[in-house]
């Protein structure tokens, strides 16, 4: 799960990548916990970007075992 705090959710997006850079999600966050189904996607490493106005927030590294 994804979790915002004090934050205008308004223009909030994630954004899912591959390690080759390739976009497999880009969904628009609507909620202060925000869901992110993973189980279709092989193990090894993914990276996620929150972004505010196309500014990226925050970025985090994903490790799928």
């Amino acid at each position: 799960n994804l979790s915002v705090i004090k934050m205008d959710l308004t223009n909030l997006t994630f954004q899912l990548f591959d390690v080759q850079g390739k976009v497999l999600v880009d969904q628009k966050i609507t909620a202060n916990q925000t869901s992110i189904v993973m189980e279709t996607y092989a193990a090894g490493s993914y990276f996620l970007k929150v972004t505010n106005n196309n500014t990226e927030l925050k970025s985090f590294k994903i490790i799928k075992n």
